[in-house]
Order: C-alpha cells, then structure tokens, then sequence
C-alpha cells in the first residue's frame, strides 16, 4: 500500500511541477474501474512529453527536469508492476502529458 501512495504522489507531483509557470494551470485526476481494472489517470496542461523522449522516460537517468534525478518514474513504474499493475505515459488530447495507472481489483478473501 506505502508503495502505491508514493507512486501516486509521484505522478501527481510531476503533473504539478508541469504546470508551476504556465499561466493556465491544471492538473486532471480520473478514477475509474474498467472491467477486473482500476485506472488512475493523471493528464496536465504543461508542455507535455517531446515524443522522442517517451521511449527512456522509464529508465535510469531520464528526467525533463533541470533538477531531476531521473529515478521517479523507473521507480514509480516498479512499484506498480510489484502490485500487478502498468504504467502507461501518453499525450493528453491538450498537449499536456497524460499518465494512465492500472491496477487489478483484488475481491476480498
């Protein structure tokens, strides 16, 4: 669970850094259950993802930030495919950049 909530932060505070300068200001969450799924969806209307770069944004040393580490999203895409989900980075229909997390639904036991 401590692993889900810091990869969560991690999308949403990305979304929020994006967004920091710009004068229109959003950051979208989107819960939603598709079918034995649940989805997060985090999109923003900061510069977005360049398309080249989408490919290495899951590795070691990738960051569009001037003072990033590079490791949040390897580490956040672990995370969640430790719990049996997928993280998938994307465009968002504005331009922004759109990341989607899906998860199984576990029934109780």
């Amino acid at each position: 669970r401590h692993e889900l909530q810091l990869a969560l932060f991690n999308v949403i505070k990305n979304s929020l850094d994006a967004v920091g300068p710009r004068e229109e200001k959003k950051v979208k969450i989107v819960l939603r259950r598709a079918g034995s799924s649940a989805e997060v969806e985090v999109s923003d209307t900061g510069p977005g993802i360049p398309p080249g770069a989408l490919p290495g944004l899951l590795s070691r040393c990738a960051s569009g930030k001037a003072d990033g580490a590079g490791v949040g999203l390897e580490i956040t895409s672990d995370f969640i495919r430790e719990n049996g989900g997928k993280l998938e980075i994307g465009t968002d229909a504005q331009g922004g950049a759109r990341i989607r997390i899906k998860l199984p639904l576990h029934s109780p036991a």
